[in-house]
């Protein structure tokens, strides 16, 4: 139990320093994240970021990063290995609001091709093509500058974790 706590811990860490802003026009109020280390090896994970937007702005992007060598270090599962290696990202649910992370809207998810800026409710998730490692979500929620955007991420990081003896 133990060690599952220590690696929620650490990779609650690593999602927040691989969280991306792409524009200096915003910033990140408030971050929560919730993991679960299920049986399987799989996290289930929910995070609550509450953006402060300093432009009008038509939604914003969330990056998340599943799977990282450092320092081009081999491949190896060993227990010493910086190395962490998720096989990828599923059921992923983007829900907004305006006003508060209670009662919040499911956006609908689309195929990027489909969405314009000035759209509400919506959003893509596309993996990255450049490195197989990332999930770009982008959520198509428009906000007046000044404003408050309140969104919630939730999804599963499969085969995140690894049991060792």
């Amino acid at each position: 139990m133990m060690k599952n706590k220590v690696l929620i811990i650490v990779f609650s860490i690593f999602l927040v320093f691989t969280t991306s802003v792409f524009a200096a026009d915003y910033s990140i109020d408030s971050y929560k994240i919730d993991a679960k280390v299920i049986e399987n090896g799989d996290l289930e994970i929910t995070e609550y970021i509450k953006y402060d937007f300093d432009a009008d702005m038509n939604g914003l992007y969330r990056d998340i990063l599943y799977s990282y060598i450092f320092d081009s270090q081999e491949d190896s599962m060993d227990a010493t290995s910086s190395r962490y290696q998720a096989s990828g990202i599923e059921d992923l649910e983007v829900f907004i609001s305006d006003s508060s992370f209670n009662n919040m809207k499911k956006a609908t998810k689309r195929s990027e091709s489909s969405l314009s800026n000035g759209m509400d409710g919506y959003y893509s998730a596309e993996f990255s093509y450049e490195e197989e490692s990332r999930l770009l979500v982008k959520v198509y929620s428009p906000v007046d500058s000044g404003d408050y955007k309140y969104v919630k991420y939730k999804y599963t990081v499969k085969d995140a974790v690894v049991n060792y003896q």
